[in-house]
């Protein structure tokens, strides 16, 4: 607010902009400057007190308003309700700096349409509207923000972002350091695919070996995450490629571009070859990798099954114990050095750990597996190759048809010897390092792998990448791009909010964030369409966004969103 000074009248104004105008009105007249000096030492002061004062209590009655409704038709081309939940996803990707490396890109490409509002839709809509590029852009109408750019520049952005995508997670691991925790002192690894809705492969989207058992072209995605569960980086590979060649390439661009040479690398025994772990050793870093027990030497088999040399007796343990035991032993094997062999050697750990709690867990999946087998047995034309993948191991002389993957029927019959050498292992595990420290905090961190699995679920499940129906492999490449990042915001999301106190499901955060729509009241303001809860309260004291209101103006949904947009740190 201003006021007057002049010797005639002293005044109070307010002025607001409306339209890109300045609109000045007279809030209070004070009266004349010369009746005000006999009752006001300093008038001036005096004056400029009462506009504190007049300013602050409309500031105190800013989310106070009254609408009035009208009889008029609703237009077809009017839309009433938006999505205000992904300004707290929006507010993680400002603070991890996306716009700024967007700019970048698009300035050395010289592109004219807005690379950044492009890729943030895809982002928030992977993760409250997951759905095709074309449903996407649709979708990213109920945000507060209307898209700004077509559809066929959806499909050029894709395009530019995949020739960056090295650049993308650079950038963004450097700016996340300031808005979440980090571990970079444990990289867990592990590898999935993603099916095609086609038959036939094209040099990228190839048939392999795929998790889900669907008989489609795939593509591989590797994935790393630090000690806290944090996406770290990410390559996409042809379907058809091994798997345990691709965490060299990852590792050796996190060393390079992130400044990160010193970590333990966890991975699963797929993934832990001789080569990897020679590779990690060479760099001087630890390792821990699961051991398949089937596959060890017969005399340590032995070893592990002995019921001697653990740390607890086994017949003591009780059910919801674990038991470990480890001995050193020496893996020997052949890389290539100078594109030459050579004959190497390793020097690790093995150590074995016993649940009684795993077993029966085990031992229960197994007989289900087992019923289902012998009703396999029994009705043989009710299965296939594929509805039968979780028990076919148990029944002797199966196959199936290559054209049709029907059961051929022969002399079928459940394999007693697999099923008692299967249950043989039950409740161990075991793994193998090179790292100095207890059984007990190897196993420990180990333990922790199964975050990434869960990080490999959300996307699958949660944010539906998968099948994907994007044909040209810059397109395929940027869109797991976003699904990585997507995973990212949604991870450092749910660090912010979980504490020791609440842990709110991957559903429950996902749903409360979808959720959260603003009905528009003409020209005035939004009324809230969500509940109270205290996942909200969490999420609007852990982002600094006040939108747990029943109402707001219209300028005050301005604000929130301009808000979003300013970066901010957890330190």
């Amino acid at each position: 607010m201003k006021c007057g000074n002049d010797d005639k009248l002293v005044y109070i104004v307010d002025s607001t902009r409306v339209d890109n105008k300045i609109k000045t009105i007279v809030v209070e007249k004070l009266g004349r400057l010369s009746d005000l000096k006999k009752n006001y030492f300093d008038p001036i002061a005096f004056a400029k007190k009462r506009a504190l004062q007049l300013t602050n209590e409309k500031k105190a009655n800013e989310d106070n308003f009254d609408v009035k409704f009208f009889t008029q038709r609703i237009l077809s081309s009017s839309q009433t309700s938006f999505n205000a939940g992904y300004l707290f996803l929006q507010k993680i990707y400002y603070g991890l700096s996306l716009d700024k490396i967007c700019l970048e890109i698009q300035e050395d490409s010289k592109t004219k349409y807005d690379l950044n509002n492009i890729l943030k839709d895809l982002i928030f809509s992977r993760i409250l509207y997951p759905s095709s590029k074309l449903s996407t852009f649709d979708l990213a109408h109920n945000f507060l923000e209307s898209p700004s750019y077509e559809l066929h520049d959806v499909y050029r952005a894709l395009d530019l972002l995949s020739n960056n995508i090295d650049l993308i997670q650079k950038e963004v691991y450097s700016s996340s350091l300031k808005i979440c925790k980090r571990n970079t002192n444990i990289l867990y690894y592990d590898c999935t695919n993603f099916f095609f809705e086609i038959e036939q492969q094209d040099g990228f989207r190839n048939y392999g070996f795929s998790k889900e058992h669907r008989p489609n072209p795939i593509v591989q995605m590797g994935l790393f995450m630090d000690g806290n569960g944090m996406p770290l980086a990410f390559n996409i590979n042809p379907g058809n490629t091994n798997e345990q060649i691709t965490p060299r390439p990852t590792e050796e661009m996190i060393e390079k571009e992130f400044g990160l040479s010193k970590f333990i690398y966890c991975s699963d025994a797929g993934l832990g070859s001789y080569n990897n772990k020679w590779f990690n050793q060479l760099k001087d870093r630890s390792f821990i990798v699961t051991q398949s027990l089937k596959k060890i030497k017969s005399y340590l088999l032995n070893w592990v099954l002995d019921d001697n040399n653990w740390n607890i007796p086994k017949d003591k343990c009780e059910f919801n114990q674990i038991i470990f035991k480890s001995r050193p032993i020496n893996e020997k094997g052949t890389i290539i050095i100078d594109d030459l062999n050579s004959q190497t050697e390793i020097n690790q750990r093995l150590i074995v750990s016993f649940s009684p709690r795993y077993a029966k867990y085990q031992k229960e999946i197994r007989d289900a597996q087992i019923d289902r087998a012998k009703k396999l047995i029994a009705h043989p034309s009710k299965f296939d190759k594929y509805s039968s993948q979780d028990c076919k191991r148990f029944i002797k002389n199966i196959a199936f048809d290559s054209k049709t993957a029907e059961v051929i029927a022969r002399d079928l019959s459940l394999d007693l010897d697999a099923i008692n050498e299967e249950a043989m292992f039950d409740g161990y595990y075991a793994l193998v390092t090179n790292l100095d420290g207890s059984d007990e905090e190897i196993i420990k961190i180990n333990h922790n792998r199964w975050e990434i699995e869960e990080s490999f679920r959300i996307m699958k499940t949660d944010f539906k990448s998968r099948p994907v129906y994007l044909q040209n492999e810059n397109r395929i490449r940027s869109h797991f791009l976003t699904c990585y990042l997507a995973l990212l915001i949604y991870r450092i999301l749910e660090q912010k909010i979980n504490d020791d106190s609440h842990h709110y499901t991957t559903t429950q955060i996902i749903s409360s964030l979808k959720e959260m729509n603003l009905f528009k009241l003409n020209d005035v303001g939004f009324a809230s369409n969500y509940q109270a809860s205290e996942l909200l309260d969490s999420l609007c004291k852990s982002f600094d966004l006040d939108l747990n209101k029943q109402a707001y103006r219209s300028n005050k949904i301005k604000k929130l969103i301009k808000l979003s947009k300013k970066p901010y740190n957890i330190f």
